[in-house]
This record gives C-alpha cells, sequence and structure tokens, in this order.
C-alpha cells in the first residue's frame, strides 16, 4: 500500500478471544487469567515459535479492549478513505 500512497496502512496478523456482550466481568477476568498462564507454558511458547507466533498477550482486560477499540478506528479511518472502484 505504500507503492501507491497509502503508508499508514498495513498490519500483522493477530488472534484474541471475544464473548457475548452480557459476560460477567469475573467469567472474563478467569478466561484472561487462563489463557495468560496458557500462553506462558513452556509447551505452549514452543508450539507458537515453531509457527513464527509473536507472543504479545495484553497486560489486562482493559489493555485488550483499548487495543482493540484503537485497531478499529485505525481500520475505520482506512476503509472510509481508500475508495475501492471495482469495475464491472
Amino acid at each position: 500500500m505504500q507503492e501507491i500512497g497509502y503508508p499508514d496502512v498495513g498490519t500483522v496478523a493477530w488472534q484474541g478471544l471475544f464473548a457475548p456482550a452480557a459476560t460477567p466481568k469475573p467469567v472474563l477476568e478467569a478466561v484472561f487469567q487462563a489463557v495468560t498462564k496458557a500462553m506462558q507454558l513452556p509447551e505452549t511458547v514452543e508450539k507458537l515459535n515453531k509457527h513464527n507466533f509473536n507472543i504479545v498477550p495484553n497486560k489486562s482486560l482493559a489493555d485488550a479492549k483499548a487495543w482493540l477499540a484503537d485497531e478499529m478506528k485505525h481500520w475505520e479511518n482506512i476503509t472510509s478513505t481508500v475508495k475501492i472502484d471495482i469495475a464491472q
């Protein structure tokens, strides 16, 4: 995208877990803690590294929410700015 004039367009692949909006915060915290702990296990790190994953867990649920909001805002800006005309 840089070559055609959009230097700020780019991304990396990322993974996340999502839950319904009404999920109680203690449940979200428990899942967050369990996943964070699992991501630190040597066998998990080894398997993810084998596939060239860069393991960067969020520091908290609030951190994850803020990161996602920023990511959504970033891509909303890009998709509203970049006009793609598909000729028929």
